[in-house]
């Protein structure tokens, strides 16, 4: 019973001299990943960021009519430019 007492001792030093040999790496490991995930991250929060700031924001869209108080014609009728209420000019057609 000593000896396998000794024995577990002795393999728990060893295996403590291990831990601490490598222990660094480990803390390294883990902080590189630290870093490369918060990178990354960032990154990807950034980029969808900037993509969404470029769209445009949608238009209200309304359903149904504005009640108003008088009929209102639309804006094409009011223009004066058009002369529709002129008859056709027939004098420039060519007629052989």
């Amino acid at each position: 019973m000593d000896e396998q007492l000794k024995e577990l001792v002795n393999l728990q030093r060893e295996q403590n001299q291990l831990l601490k040999r490598y222990l660094w790496r480990l803390r390294f490991s883990l902080l590189s990943l630290l870093l490369i995930t918060t990178a990354t991250a960032v990154g990807l929060g950034f980029v969808i960021y900037q993509r969404r700031s470029n769209v445009n924001p949608p238009t209200p869209t309304t359903i149904g009519f504005r009640p108003t108080n008088q009929l209102q014609a639309p804006q094409y009728f009011l223009d004066t430019s058009l002369d529709l209420l002129e008859p056709p000019r027939y004098d420039l057609i060519k007629t052989d």
